[in-house]
């Protein structure tokens, strides 16, 4: 399959599926892949990426777009998980992080800072918390609205 039938196959998948069936099929991480596709400059790497995406493409359809959580998480280790290397390595995407997990790692690490007496010398600043909050803001002002974003459910 060719990259540009790839790319037409996943768009119209937006207006053709629901918003739980783009879910489970990681369909915002696989359109930011195609849309940045371009960038990458390696040949062998965009023909691996493109039989990557067009193995994707014949699974979800094969499937007829109908994933579970247990299934999509299968689907992401065979097909997200080896794209986002690609694309970490040569267009600069980033995992997304989630709001919720940045404050429940946050508050789990400077809970743990706190018990072993470490958060005292900082002045009960919650430092791990903080941190992954501007991290948190990097990826969501710098790096969603360009779209070099993937992950899990996104």
């Amino acid at each position: 399959m060719e990259i540009e039938q790839i790319k037409e196959t996943i768009m119209a998948w937006d207006t053709m599926l629901s918003q739980r069936m783009k879910k489970y099929i990681h369909y915002r991480s696989m359109r930011n892949f195609v849309l940045h596709y371009d960038e990458i400059q390696s040949q062998n790497v965009q023909d691996k990426i493109s039989l990557l995406l067009s193995d994707y493409i014949k699974e979800v359809e094969g499937s007829d777009y109908d994933f579970d959580a247990e299934s999509s998480y299968y689907l992401a280790r065979k097909y997200l998980s080896k794209l986002s290397e690609y694309y970490k390595e040569y267009s600069n995407f980033i995992g997304v992080l989630k709001i919720k997990t940045v404050f429940l790692w946050g508050i789990l690490g400077d809970s743990l800072l706190y018990l072993s007496g470490l958060l005292s010398n900082l002045w009960y600043i919650p430092v791990v918390t903080v941190g992954l909050f501007l991290y948190y803001l990097f990826i969501a002002i710098f790096k969603e609205p360009q779209g070099r974003v993937y992950g899990l459910y996104y």
